[in-house]
C-alpha cells in the first residue's frame, strides 16, 4: 500500500501556542470536581475547529500515524532588534515555558477523533519550539505505510 503526501493534513493555528495545563480539582459537597484550565480548553477548542476544517469531511486516520509539530514564538517586543533578528534566525533557543511536552500534549487532544481515530496510532512525533516573526503552530499528521512501521 503506497500513501502518498497528499493523504496528509496540515493544521496552522496563529496566536501563541498554549501548552496543557494541570487540570484543578476541588471538592464541592462531597463531589469532586475536575476542571481543565480555561486557557486550554479556548486553545483545544480553537485547534480542533481548524483541523475539523482541515480534514474537509475526510474521515479521522484509522492507521498508524506520525506528527510533526512545530510551536512558534514571536520574540519579546522588549527584545533589542540585533536579539529578536537573532532569535529569528535561531540562534537564540526558546527554552522557556510552556514545555514542548504540554504543547504536543494539548495539540494530541484536540486532533484526538478528528484527524485520528485515536491518539494511540500516533507512534512517531516530531516536534520543535522556536522563535519566529510570529508565534502560530503548524502540525502536519501523516498516516504511516506499513514498511515505514518495520
Amino acid at each position: 500500500m503506497k500513501i502518498d503526501s497528499l493523504d496528509s493534513v496540515t493544521i496552522a493555528l496563529v496566536g501563541a501556542p498554549v501548552g496543557k495545563g494541570r487540570p484543578r480539582v476541588s471538592a464541592w459537597r462531597g463531589k469532586v470536581h475536575v476542571r481543565t484550565p480555561e486557557a486550554t480548553r479556548v486553545y483545544e477548542e480553537a485547534f480542533r475547529l481548524t483541523a475539523f476544517g482541515q480534514m474537509r469531511g475526510r474521515n479521522p486516520f484509522a492507521v498508524p500515524v506520525e506528527v510533526l509539530a512545530r510551536f512558534v514564538f514571536a520574540p519579546p517586543a522588549s527584545w533589542s532588534e540585533k536579539k529578536r533578528s537573532a532569535a529569528i534566525a535561531g540562534d537564540i533557543p526558546h527554552a522557556i515555558k510552556p514545555d514542548i511536552d504540554n504543547l504536543q500534549k494539548s495539540v494530541l487532544d484536540a486532533l484526538n477523533r478528528i484527524v485520528f481515530a485515536d491518539d494511540a496510532l500516533v507512534v512517531k512525533i516530531f516536534a520543535e519550539k522556536r522563535y519566529g516573526q510570529a508565534s502560530l503552530a503548524v502540525v502536519t499528521v501523516r498516516p504511516l505505510a506499513p514498511e515505514e512501521l518495520v
